[in-house]
């Protein structure tokens, strides 16, 4: 299911919402083994008591009827000092109990992060004590400055290069290396337990001018996909996102998708695919465009009007080149001869040498 990547603290999709309880017990655990205010008002912000009342938020906005009518205020309160409470009856454990019980707390905030079960759709077991644990602990020591650099997150539909009734809502995270070049990990959803299914680069126009004819036959275009509202950036407000979609439409893409989840594949199977954007009305799947615009609330027909000032570039030659009728894509692999390693003749010569 596709479920909106970037939400509000109590909405339905949002990180915090789906995993309320998780958090709530986590950071009571968190709380009784540590000493001072902070850890007392995180655990009070998760506990039980205050996560009751995300329903309460989340009915109001979604005008389901009110099934707690608790106060959230009050539920932060009453969960502060349901914090110093566990806090007071836990301060005569020694370090190494306090430690336990800290860990604990630790373990489940990062478990969070990953679904308590597998997906349906994704072939393996779920998650083992072992893995967990190795998790929690490479997440303290071991650095993820590529991942902190994603700032960006777009949601639009790929289609694959010479089969464009075979659509694909695509979820981008993105970073930029510079103005002219950004790079996107590409997932099926917004979701914790999201499949990676492909990467995107993103190139300006000044960039792709610059290559080979042959090379501008891997890219699309990204004026229609602007322009129609199909790519959208999820809960960035409007101004900022048609300001955003300025700078996007004269951009161009390349994008390879290494699993193919429309035809529910478990794993990524076979060689990559490439993947191109619709172009004109009537392309794509409507079926298909209406449950993403269902689950991140939006309207693709409003985004068309209010982008309808936006000025339309004119879209390069060698771009699109699905839509020639002919396409580009990768089919079954050649086998090649595998060439001589020029490092095992220099390994001899240094043990020779030694």
């Amino acid at each position: 299911d596709q479920t909106q990547p970037v939400a509000p603290i109590h909405s339905p999709h949002s990180f915090m919402y789906q995993n309320r309880w998780r958090l709530a017990t986590g950071s009571v655990a968190w709380g009784a083994g540590s000493r001072g205010t902070v850890s007392r008002v995180a655990t009070g912000y998760y506990s039980p008591f205050q996560q009751m009342t995300t329903r309460r938020l989340y009915a109001q906005s979604a005008g389901e009827p009110n099934r707690w009518s608790v106060n959230p205020w009050a539920g932060f309160v009453v969960g502060a000092m349901l914090g110093v409470a566990i806090h007071r009856y836990t301060s005569n454990l020694g370090d190494d109990d306090r430690f336990a019980v800290k860990a604990a707390g630790i373990s489940d905030l990062f478990r969070s992060n990953a679904p308590e079960v597998p997906s349906p759709h994704v072939g393996g077991d779920k998650t083992s004590l072992k893995t967990q644990a190795f998790e929690v602990g490479a997440a303290f020591v071991q650095g993820k400055s590529p991942i902190r650099a994603i700032h960006q997150c777009l949601c639009g539909l790929h289609i694959y290069s010479g089969e464009p009734d075979r659509q694909v809502i695509a979820y981008h995270y993105c970073s930029h290396l510079n103005d002219d070049i950004a790079q996107c990990v590409i997932y099926d959803s917004g979701d914790a337990n999201a499949r990676l299914i492909g990467v995107e680069y993103i190139i300006s126009e000044r960039l792709f001018q610059k290559l080979s004819e042959e090379e501008k036959k891997f890219w699309h275009s990204h004026v229609y996909e602007v322009k129609s509202g199909m790519l959208v950036a999820p809960s960035v407000p409007a101004v900022l996102e048609k300001a955003l979609m300025k700078d996007i439409i004269t951009t161009y893409g390349k994008t390879f998708h290494m699993w193919q989840v429309d035809r529910g594949d478990e794993l990524p199977l076979g060689p990559p695919q490439l993947m191109m954007a619709f172009t004109k009305d009537g392309q794509v799947n409507k079926r298909l465009l209406k449950h993403r615009d269902t689950t991140l609330g939006i309207k693709t027909e409003d985004l068309r009007k209010q982008r309808s000032d936006i000025a339309t570039p004119r879209v390069i030659s060698g771009a699109d080149h699905w839509t020639s009728g002919r396409a580009y894509q990768v089919g079954q692999l050649e086998q090649v001869d595998v060439k001589p390693s020029s490092h095992n003749n220099n390994n001899k010569k240094e043990q020779k040498n030694d």
